[in-house]
């Protein structure tokens, strides 16, 4: 009998509050309301199984530490943790105790890794990359379900999730006449989002799927099936042609991967990331010295078609800081206030490592990514790019120039810019900065939002008050 109390009581619980938000503002997915119900029977199943005879609302700290115990010595992900304690946490405010439950990582500090999740793809996850032919699969399919092998097409073509597929209407979401095709259905949050029609590949598959709708009722799934009949439908189907990690080392969901990862290099007119580690990798190690004069003559050619990039070799070139710290490099928020030395900090290690000012030539080539990240929100990178891809675009482009990273050294060459030394007045200091903001401006046509940031950023610098005169990101 009580047994079923604590069953009833939680139920309740979840029927009262499981539909709508921690903050209470809006209402959560059903996936999410599925996955909060599930963690929180598991939680309150294993503590009665353990010894802890309580009820839901009697849920205490003695009992979230058995529980964070019990998540340590566990084969869990870091991502399973996290969420685990994140839907007790959300179920603590619920009962009217949120002071129980810790932030995670107070219960993980002497085992970090047991919560630290990899936001980084190291494996490619497209069937292309794996080598599967994807049309060839999905007439496979289309032979024993023609419904499931619809769903496909649409993943393959418009990169709709699993449940976008199974309740897409094409008659509804594909308009030839302008190209686009709307996608609401099944979408995360209920949010719409628009996919334009490109290739020619992409118009066949419209129409195809629109010929095969109005033969369906609009639709292409099974019509006499529930949405979750027609989901463990689609399951069956995906384990039967081996479309699984364990089979085929692919799901459906990589025909998403495949299907952005395809957008964006049409896009950027890059390879994406994910498929250019193999050609990193197979970088020669052997690099062959560069003349230092044609380097320098390289560098400002760069300075007008892509000056971050510019900026990002004349740090590497008199500092010699590695690639992959110069495109995460903030001047704003490293240099002191004297501008004197800097410090840069290693995300894998944690260590900082200290650069000296120590020449006017290195203090010229500070000014040049000071000017850089005023006008790309403090990074000395382009604001378009995440800290891989900028890296990724700087050895394209020092590729193209033959340029050699390991070879690039600071001997024998004169001053590239004009030099400012910091000792001088706000007055002084500001007239200069505007000076070269307006040859910023007149190079790059920027806004004069953007010019603002610049002045204002150099200005401080010269003065040597940097941090208390840098501004805050307005957002442009």
């Amino acid at each position: 009998m009580e047994d079923k109390d604590w069953k009833k009581q939680l139920s309740e619980l979840l029927r009262q509050n499981n539909l709508w938000r921690k903050a209470g503002k809006g209402r959560v997915s059903f996936e999410t309301a599925d996955g909060r119900a599930k963690t929180l029977f598991h939680c309150f199943a294993w503590l009665r199984q353990n010894g802890y005879k309580v009820m839901p609302k009697n849920l205490d700290v003695r009992h979230i530490d058995a529980i964070v115990e019990m998540l340590r010595n566990s084969d869990y992900s870091p991502s399973y943790r996290q969420n685990y304690l994140s839907r007790i946490r959300t179920f603590a405010q619920w009962i009217g105790k949120p002071h129980i439950i810790k932030e995670t990582t107070t219960y993980f500090q002497d085992q970090p890794d047991l919560i630290k999740r990899s936001y980084c793809a190291t494996v490619e996850k497209t069937w292309e990359g794996k080598g599967i032919d994807a049309e060839k699969i999905i007439a496979e399919v289309d032979q024993y379900d023609s419904y499931i092998g619809m769903q496909l097409r649409v993943a393959f073509a418009f990169g709709a999730r699993r449940k976008e597929c199974i309740m897409f209407r094409p008659l509804e979401s594909i308009n030839l006449e302008e190209g686009i095709v709307t996608i609401w259905r099944g979408t995360k949050g209920g949010k719409l989002r628009e996919v334009k029609i490109v290739t020619d590949q992409q118009k066949e598959m419209a129409v195809t799927l629109i010929e095969f709708a109005k033969k369906n009722r609009g639709a292409l799934s099974n019509q006499d099936l529930r949405l979750d009949v027609a989901i463990q439908r689609y399951k069956y189907v995906m384990h039967k042609f081996g479309i699984t990690k364990k089979s085929l080392g692919i799901t459906s969901h990589g025909l998403r991967h495949q299907f952005l990862i395809n957008r964006f290099e049409d896009l950027s007119g890059i390879p994406a990331p994910i498929r250019y580690i193999p050609k990193i990798v197979d970088i020669p190690q052997k690099i062959a010295s560069d003349n230092q004069e044609d380097l320098l003559e390289k560098i400002e050619q760069l300075k007008e078609s892509d000056p971050s990039v510019a900026a990002q070799l004349n740090l590497i070139r008199l500092f010699h800081i590695p690639a992959k710290l110069v495109v995460r490099f903030k001047p704003s928020q490293s240099v002191n206030a004297e501008m004197t030395h800097f410090l840069i900090e290693n995300p894998d290690t944690g260590f900082k490592t200290r650069y000296v000012i120590d020449s006017p030539e290195k203090l010229a080539a500070f000014t040049q990514s000071l000017i850089v990240a005023g006008n790309q929100s403090g990074f000395v990178r382009e604001r378009r790019f995440n800290p891989y891809s900028a890296w990724l675009h700087l050895h394209n482009i020092r590729k193209k120039l033959g340029i050699h990273l390991k070879a690039m050294k600071a001997e024998e060459i004169g001053p590239t810019l004009p030099v400012i030394l910091p000792e001088m007045s706000f007055a002084e200091a500001k007239r200069i900065a505007a000076e070269e903001v307006d040859l910023v401006r007149r190079a790059r046509q920027i806004t004069s939002a953007e010019a603002g940031h610049v002045r204002i950023s150099i200005t401080a610098a010269y003065c040597g008050g940097f941090r208390s005169y840098v501004p805050r990101k307005r957002g442009f």
